[in-house]
């Protein structure tokens, strides 16, 4: 590992490869709490539940340090 600050991870892969197992949807909800609506903002939270797993490992890759 480096100390670079001004490089990105690229992840490349056969995104079929990935599965996603889903055991509570994407929920989204309203914040109770003032935030601020004068200016029109609101506040959410949103949560999901599930799992993902790796089908074949050699099937992803991911490359550091890279600069654009």
């Amino acid at each position: 590992m480096g100390t670079s600050t001004d490089t990105s991870d690229v992840f490349t892969a056969d995104w079929a490869q990935l599965y996603v197992g889903v055991r509570i949807g994407l929920t989204v909800t309203l914040l109770q709490e003032r935030f601020m609506p004068d200016a029109g903002q609101f506040g959410f939270v949103g949560w999901w539940r599930g799992d993902i797993q790796v089908a074949r490992p050699k099937a992803f890759d991911v490359v550091t340090g890279v600069r654009a």
